[in-house]
């Protein structure tokens, strides 16, 4: 059995229990107001441009790999 996964690396919700501007700081998200959400969504646009939210990306990519053998 496959198992098939949406997953969205593009940008991520806004709302109160996810990682927009987490603890006060911009983490995951542009510093520019301009770049930082996704108008169209109503999302948060990751910034591909920090090494951490690269790192955070392959490494949530990975662990539905490894951990339920996500082909798809």
């Amino acid at each position: 059995i496959g198992v098939i996964l949406d997953w969205v690396p593009g940008h991520f919700c806004k709302d109160e229990s996810g990682l927009y501007n987490f603890d006060g700081d911009w983490a995951y998200e542009s510093e520019m107001a301009e770049r930082r959400e996704n108008l169209q969504w109503g999302t948060a646009n990751f910034d591909l441009g920090k090494g951490e939210v690269r790192s955070f990306l392959i490494s949530n990519a990975l662990y539905f790999f490894r951990e339920f053998h996500v082909d798809g």
